[in-house]
């Protein structure tokens, strides 16, 4: 994905691209769970889990989306980064 928005970034005439799955509003979902392996054998209905949704840099201010607080996705962004972070949990 991200060697995609580069790619598309390159190319002449585009002013800003990015990437995002899934795709919002569509419905689509990826869902991660997780196992305590120190807590013993659980059903997986019962393990935390997760919903997993990933956007390339300047995807905000490519979908023309005000950033009301905080700062876009950048490159120098990794997955320890506090950009676009939901801290509602």
């Amino acid at each position: 994905m991200i060697l995609l928005g580069r790619a598309s970034r390159a190319l002449p005439g585009v002013q800003s691209a990015s990437a995002v799955t899934p795709l919002p509003l569509s419905g689509d979902r990826i869902g991660i769970s997780f196992r305590n392996r120190t807590a013993g054998r659980s059903r997986r209905k019962d393990e935390p889990s997760a919903d997993l949704f990933v956007a390339d840099t300047n995807y905000f201010r490519t979908m023309g989306i005000p950033i009301m607080q905080g700062r876009d996705f950048e490159d120098r962004d990794e997955h320890k980064s506090d950009a676009g972070r939901d801290h509602r949990y």
